[in-house]
């Protein structure tokens, strides 16, 4: 899926698609781009969201008081995580990498729970291709098999996040303990 094809892909993409989390969990994943009001309503009414995962800065785009007001008129939950400061443990944020670690442990625990979570960004690509990994190597996925997954579940975030983003990813998954249990 690249050039033209790629593009056709997502315009085609209408409404958020929940697909079963790995390692036989009972909670259910979707990897999408900023939600419009209508798509969180579909994703609520139609595939049973419980859980919003917000992975940009709260000033980050103007619309961005809607999520949480919408959220909770549907009942959902809404995590607001600035995936980027807590990356790069900048802006003040020194326990940014403890933060993505705790919110992947937190992760686990509502698809254990048999929670359906929509995970977004902006463009549903950079921060959540490498924010999705990170949460399947925590839960123990190979490096391999989390790509696989996500590649099934969004190929736009695969194609578009990169390999370069994803190795990256890789690495601090490494640091932070994630390859061990895949030993």
């Amino acid at each position: 899926m690249t050039g033209d094809s790629g593009r056709a892909a997502f315009l085609a993409e209408k409404n958020p698609r929940f697909v079963p989390a790995p390692k036989g969990l009972p909670g259910r994943l979707c990897l999408w781009h900023f939600p419009s009001k209508q798509q969180l309503v579909y994703s609520r009414e139609v595939e049973g969201c419980d859980v919003v995962v917000t992975l940009q800065g709260v000033n980050e785009q103007r619309q961005m008081e809607m999520i949480p007001k919408s959220c909770s008129a549907l009942g959902m939950e809404w995590i607001q995580v600035d995936f980027w400061a807590c990356y790069h443990r900048h802006s003040g944020n020194s326990a940014g990498h403890e933060r993505l670690v705790a919110l992947f442990d937190s992760l686990i625990e509502l698809l254990r729970a048999g929670r359906s979570i929509l995970i977004h960004c902006a463009a549903g690509v950079h921060r959540t291709g490498m924010c999705v990994y990170g949460l399947l190597r925590r839960l123990g996925l190979s490096s391999d098999a989390a790509l696989e997954y996500i590649k099934a579940l969004r190929p736009i975030t695969y194609l578009h996040c990169g390999m370069q983003r994803f190795n990256e990813m890789e690495e601090r998954c490494v640091a932070w303990g994630f390859d061990a249990a895949n030993k």
